[in-house]
């Protein structure tokens, strides 16, 4: 027997279906092939074996989190932990950009690199700076990642890859591939994996002649930049960016696990 909660929530979906069957976008076949997908419990325990978790809780942040918290115990690492709030609000900010610099240093540590893209790039902003994202143009169709931080107390709940399916949705009429450049970090590029980036190229000592102080990830000193593309345009097929890949040797990416997927 169903909880009632669950019973609820698979009759609003019922409801929803018939909605959309009285205006002649579902069939009664579609619906039925639907709804016997739909499986409900009121133990979170069921989600442990999951690919693929979108919240959708009530509005509180704190629920969030500690919903976020649970699920991060209890899923294996590579599961993909996704939001679905409607109170995430994201906006542009196209001035004073610096009074952001507190965050935008929780992933560029020295503000003179910050300031070489900060001005020329668009800032995007989630909840007033819970999590930001500077994006530049660098030509070719090419819209680059040059900053993507998240306040540490709002990390793993999501917001990252939120600000990612953003500016990937925003722009998609504008540019074909999503770029980023990132330390040699298994967490990082684990990351950048689960949302849909491959290795493109490595650009050496990047670290070690850019920045003025040594940068450290993991235990250790950064030396090698790593880029990372997704195509995000809706014209740009996935087996013309495969095509890219070919030129780079599989030894030149750091690690095993980041290999394109081509499905």
């Amino acid at each position: 027997r169903r909880h009632e909660s669950v019973t609820a929530a698979y009759e609003k979906v019922a409801a929803n279906y018939e909605f959309m069957i009285s205006n002649g976008w579902l069939t009664p076949e579609q619906r039925d092939e639907s709804l016997a997908r739909i499986q409900g419990s009121v133990d979170i325990e069921i989600l442990k074996d999951a690919d693929y978790v979108i919240e959708a809780a009530t509005e509180n942040m704190l629920t969030k989190k500690e919903l976020f918290r649970q699920l991060d115990e209890m899923c294996r690492p590579e599961v993909i932990l996704a939001t679905n709030t409607s109170s995430l609000s994201i906006t542009e900010i196209a001035s004073d950009k610096k009074r952001f610099l507190p965050i935008l240093l929780q992933a560029d540590e020295e503000e003179r690199m910050i300031d070489r893209y900060l001005n020329r790039g668009r800032l995007f902003v989630l909840n007033g700076g819970d999590a930001v994202c500077v994006v530049t143009d660098e030509g070719g169709g090419v819209l680059e990642i040059k900053n993507l931080a998240v306040a540490p107390q709002f990390r793993r709940c999501g917001y990252g890859s939120a600000m990612i399916e953003f500016v990937g949705n925003f722009f998609a009429e504008a540019f074909s591939l999503l770029q980023v450049g990132t330390g040699e970090s298994r967490a990082t590029l684990s990351f950048y994996e689960k949302n849909g980036f491959v290795f493109f190229r490595r650009i050496r000592n990047f670290f070690l002649d850019e920045y003025t102080f040594p940068i450290w990830e993991e235990g250790k000193r950064l030396a090698d930049m790593i880029v990372l593309r997704k195509p995000i345009s809706r014209q740009y097929s996935l087996q013309a960016f495969s095509a890219i890949e070919t030129k780079y040797l599989p030894n030149q990416f750091p690690f095993d696990t980041m290999t394109a997927r081509k499905s």
